[in-house]
């Protein structure tokens, strides 16, 4: 089950989320799927979680789908827990990650497609977001694409993710170069004996 953790060096916090490990690895294997295997295309929608949102499509069952991530880096059915534990604070992995599969279409669209695509894609976030957002544990929604294997993709059909999380002190606040300027000596003394004793 995923987590979130207090790191004690940068008084931020982190997701820990051993699902992940078991996504899938189309880029690493260098076989991607194709159109008659890939989970995202339409066909194959009993290889994915029920859709959150769907848009009726013309020539195909559906034009773009949301569902909840299979490997998710966080879980909206996790009760909002915190406790400490050893060298940190602890809370349960609440949250959301969700998956926009923005077309039917297993290949990249080009011209009036593409622009089609986009404009059916910002409807659907917007429609996320304001559902989300009435969630009142979650207080930071980030929407992001990562496309490509260089970009930390799995999967070649075109898709974005939806990861919505609790709000803590410090979150996108704080450097590396912040903690290694204020705290460089005693935090990573501190940490490293605490670690070497446990």
């Amino acid at each position: 089950m995923p987590e979130m953790r207090r790191n004690p060096l940068t008084d931020t916090w982190v997701v820990i989320s051993p699902e992940r490990e078991a996504r899938p690895t189309e880029f690493q294997t260098n076989t991607l799927h194709h159109a008659s295997s890939c989970p995202f295309c339409p066909g194959h929608e009993n290889a994915t979680p029920k859709p959150i949102l769907t848009f009726q499509g013309d020539a195909t069952p559906w034009s773009l789908r949301v569902i909840p991530n299979l490997y998710p880096a966080l879980r909206v059915e996790e009760q909002h827990e915190r406790a400490a534990h050893g060298a940190w604070d602890w809370m349960a992995g609440v949250g959301a990650h969700e998956v926009v599969i923005e077309t039917a279409d297993h290949a990249q669209p080009r011209g009036k497609a593409r622009f089609e695509m986009t404009s059916r894609t910002l409807e659907a976030v917007a429609i996320r977001l304001s559902d989300l957002s009435r969630d009142k544990r979650l207080q930071h929604i980030t929407w992001f694409k990562n496309q490509g294997a260089l970009a930390g993709a799995t999967l070649d059909h075109p898709h974005s993710q939806i990861l919505a999380l609790p709000s803590f002190r410090g979150l996108f606040e704080t450097s590396w170069s912040d903690v290694v300027t204020t705290n460089s000596g005693p935090a990573v003394l501190w940490w490293m004996t605490w670690c070497s004793q446990s």
